[in-house]
């Protein structure tokens, strides 16, 4: 039957004794109503520019079900939701290319229904207690939360530019619930009709989803694996029977990875048009690391089109592609040509961000693969940085390439107390995990300084001894040895000692024993050097930053045999370790107490009175040079606070790494010893007393765990306390408050996305891989958001959660920029062959530092 239709807009209305037209407001026949028909120029409250029915109707369909995405950028096509009171559509936008931009007509305005906006509930931009519910407005893709109970109601967008800030959010429940129909003037039979049309619409939809008519060459998705047949396209997991210890056949679900390869890259193609290129680029690398070039290659081509603004994303499918031609032994023209699309695609790398690092170390580990040292040396060079940023940027690749997207064991990697130079030694771990120890080991040697050397070998040693088998170590083992032989004392006994805790943990006992002699040995021979200390203006003025690489690489080599003889169980001399390394650490810089408070001083007198006491305290004979000697005393004064926050960061990670079990009550008494810890050293207010609280728990001392809190954690002026709370409410069900609380996260970006990512992967090695997922689709950054999906994926789906996780996704009801990462992270992590001894799950947070030492 075919439904009233308005002569002035159009639109398709339900009422066959409607006299005027519900969007437009003009008359439903020749005779004029008194209301002047719509104009596009200047709508009226209630409308909408003219839609076509169908697309209209779809297009509200999909509003109604679509679940909150996260991208705050606008889609291709951004269906209206329709809400109580008034109904709003979109012109149907042409048909565009890939990427396209939408051509925007600023004389069709979208007005909204004022009753509607006074009714509707406020949309929060950020999750609170009890509003934490995500939604997403159909209009502008903006982000915000709403109580549970507002799912399937009318509310309001957040955003104040947003042309259609009314939408019904999503219905939690998709079972429809019978309602006692209110009077509207409506015959009994229209309802009938009404729920046939909808009931309809949902099949079709349904039926269009799964079952896509062919679409033209252009924006065909690429098979990453051929597609085989299936009699239910729906199922992404295929059940494989195994039989089981009584006999019995049971049949687990598997991945149907032909299946998700297509869903990937229809996925990609249906994200938001400013998310596009990413989804091309985690297409393209998944494609590659499965071992299907041409497929990679036909993603990349698709990312082209969007030109060269976003030929940087290119950069790490290429060199996947170029390690699979390598394992494939591709003649070397043809890596050689990889190799250059890469260094030109990376020569439009973003100075900013921390993609850039993650790129170069990519190629540049490809380049040291093929013997282009040198250029791999310029990459690095000029992608490079200490800070937070760079580590944060190493430990995700290290976690992608050689850890099997375990990002808690990739942090593992640094030495104590963080990476010195995070991309050039996170490389070595990549190259040892590809089947290139060899090339790892000359990279290593291209250090430009004793410590970096001594990091990059250290990592080298590590996964070398990770990666051989039993067989192999003897022989594994003199290479380490000849390898270090060149190193300084303190670099020998930084090797020794991560090679001997590679070894316990690959239970060689005997063996690691040995190698803690040696480390031993060679610590004893060096010696501490005195505090630093300044002590009046003057020496303020005149410090020079001494080099402090080998007191530094001593500290750490110290802090990495402490934990050693914790593991070995030498509680005793693991603590005494500790003491020296607290030592080597207070030649690094003052006390940070003391340094912050010469910068109060600056601040609460003003930079006059400094010029002063320092012209009085130096004897200087006019105020021009009293004011040049004050700018040195505040800029040394700046320098030295760098260096005591550095100082205590490594004597901070020094205690940290001793605390065990075994050890909880020789640590708590050695950082209360009046004795051994001055009180510029206020450790109590740190990571470390929460770290002690929960491992007392962890052991079941909970009255040992009240008495540590009350005594050091309960008064700590630092947010030490956020992720402990937060590993609660996990522990306790309570993952949208856990999130909320994660969103809340002081501290830098990087520093919260490394923390993120660390909490989320140790769920994933206790079991939880569902609270990981979960905690990863509610937060509320969405870069971050995306990538803890695809690392949680990955890491769960190597641990035979693949299928599991598919489903339990589904309930989440992710947008497609989250099924990108999804994907892309299952189809990664089906690529990682099982260990023989795969990684046990560990115990909760409180035992997480000292996991490897029981």
């Amino acid at each position: 039957m075919d439904l009233p239709t308005c002569p002035a807009c159009g639109q398709s209305v339900l009422d066959d004794d409607a006299t005027e037209c519900p969007f437009c407001g003009s008359s439903m026949s020749a005779a004029p109503t008194g209301k002047a028909p719509a104009n596009k120029k200047n709508p009226p409250a209630n409308t909408a520019s003219k839609p076509d029915s169908k697309s209209a109707a779809a297009s509200a369909t999909k509003s109604s079900t679509k679940p909150a995405a996260k991208s705050t950028s606008t889609s291709d096509t951004a269906p209206v939701a329709k809400s109580d009171t008034a109904s709003a559509a979109t012109t149907p936008p042409k048909r565009l290319g890939l990427f396209d931009e939408k051509e925007v007509d600023p004389d069709e305005i979208i007005a909204t229904d004022q009753e509607a906006l006074k009714r509707a509930f406020p949309v929060r931009a950020q999750p609170v207690k009890g509003c934490s519910h995500k939604v997403v407005c159909p209009m502008c893709e903006t982000t915000g939360y709403i109580p549970i109970k507002g799912a399937g109601h009318d509310v309001k967008c957040h955003n104040p530019d947003c042309l259609v800030p009314i939408f019904t959010a999503p219905a939690i429940e998709k079972k429809e619930v019978a309602a006692e129909p209110e009077s509207s003037g409506l015959p009994v039979w229209m309802y009938g009709a009404i729920a046939g049309v909808v009931i309809a619409l949902g099949i079709g939809g349904y039926f269009l989803f799964f079952n896509k008519p062919p679409i033209n060459d252009a924006d065909r998705p690429i098979a990453i694996i051929p597609p085989t047949n299936s009699e239910d396209p729906i199922d992404k997991g295929e059940k494989v029977p195994v039989p089981d210890a009584g006999g019995e056949v049971k049949a687990p679900p598997v991945v149907n990875l032909p299946r998700l390869a297509a869903d990937l890259a229809s996925a990609a193609r249906r994200v938001p048009r400013t998310r596009k290129p990413f989804a091309r680029r985690w297409s393209a690398e998944a494609a590659a690391r499965m071992g299907k070039v041409s497929e990679a290659n036909g993603q990349l081509r698709k990312l082209e089109e969007v030109g060269r603004t976003v030929f940087f994303l290119k950069v790490p499918p290429l060199a996947e592609i170029g390690w699979q031609q390598r394992q494939e032994k591709a003649g070397d023209a043809e890596v050689a040509a990889t190799l250059e699309e890469a260094l030109q695609a990376a020569e439009t790398l973003r100075p900013q961000g921390r993609f850039r690092y993650d790129a170069a170390m990519s190629l540049a580990s490809l380049l040291v693969a093929a013997n282009r040292d040198q250029e791999a040396l310029d990459m690095i060079r000029q992608h490079h940085t200490s800070s937070m940023t760079g580590r944060a940027a190493a430990d995700v690749f290290v976690a992608m390439q050689a850890t099997d997207f375990d990002f808690a064991r990739a942090t593992e990697a640094a030495p104590i107390g963080g990476w010195h130079a995070p991309q050039f030694s996170g490389m070595t771990a990549a190259l040892v995990t590809r089947g290139e120890p060899d090339a790892a080991l000359r990279w290593a040697k291209l250090a430009d300084g004793p410590e970096k050397l001594a990091e990059a070998t250290m990592v080298w040693a590590d996964f070398l001894v990770q990666s051989t088998t039993i067989a192999e170590l003897p022989d594994q083992l003199a290479a380490i040895d000849a390898a270090i032989k060149n190193l300084s004392p303190a670099g020998r006994a930084l090797v020794r000692g991560r090679t001997a805790l590679a070894l316990l943990k690959r239970e060689q006992a005997e063996t690691a024993d040995v190698w803690a002699t040696a480390a031993r040995a060679e610590l004893a021979g060096i010696p501490i050097p005195p505090a630093m200390e300044l002590k009046s203006k003057k020496e303020i003025i005149n410090f020079r930053a001494p080099e402090l690489g080998e007191i530094r690489t001593a500290a750490r080599a110290t802090a990495e045999l402490a934990r050693l003889e914790i593991a070995l169980g030498n509680t005793k001399a693991g603590i005494d370790a500790v003491d020296r390394g607290l030592q080597f650490c207070r030649a690094m810089g003052p006390a940070p107490a003391v340094v912050q408070g010469w910068l109060n001083e600056i601040n609460q007198l003003g930079m006059s009175v400094i010029e002063s006491r320092i012209k009085s305290e130096l004897s200087l004979p006019s105020n021009d040079r009293a004011r040049q000697q004050a700018a040195d005393y505040v800029r040394n004064c700046k320098v030295l606070k760098e260096m005591a926050d550095e100082r205590f960061e490594l004597q901070v990670a020094t205690i940290e790494a001793a605390i065990a079990p075994t050890s909880l009550e020789a640590v708590v008494a050695f950082i209360t010893d009046k004795q051994k810890i001055p009180d510029n050293e206020a450790f109590g207010d740190t990571a470390i007393s929460w770290m002690l609280v929960e491992q007392f728990q962890a052991t079941g001392e909970n009255d040992r765990a009240k008495q540590v809190y009350n005594q050091m954690a309960k008064d700590s002026k630092s947010n030490a306390w956020q992720l402990p709370q937060i590993r609660n409410m996990i522990a306790d069900g309570e993952i949208d408050d856990a999130a909320d609380q994660i969103n809340r996260l002081a501290g830098t970006a990087d520093q919260r996305d490394h923390d993120v990512h660390q909490l989320l992967s140790r769920l994933v090695r206790q079991g939880d891989w569902k609270s990981a997922l979960s905690i990863a689709h509610l937060l509320s950054d969405a870069g971050l958001s995306e990538e803890a999906l695809l690392l949680v994926s990955a890491q769960a789906s190597t641990m035979g959660h693949g299928a599991e996780i598919l489903k339990f996704a589904d309930q989440l009801q992710p947008q497609y920029t989250e099924k990108v990462s999804i994907y892309t992270g299952i189809l990664l992590g089906s690529t990682v062959e099982k260990p023989t001894n795969p990684t046990p799950p560990i115990p909760p947070e409180g035992a997480d530092a000292a996991a490897s030492n029981e």
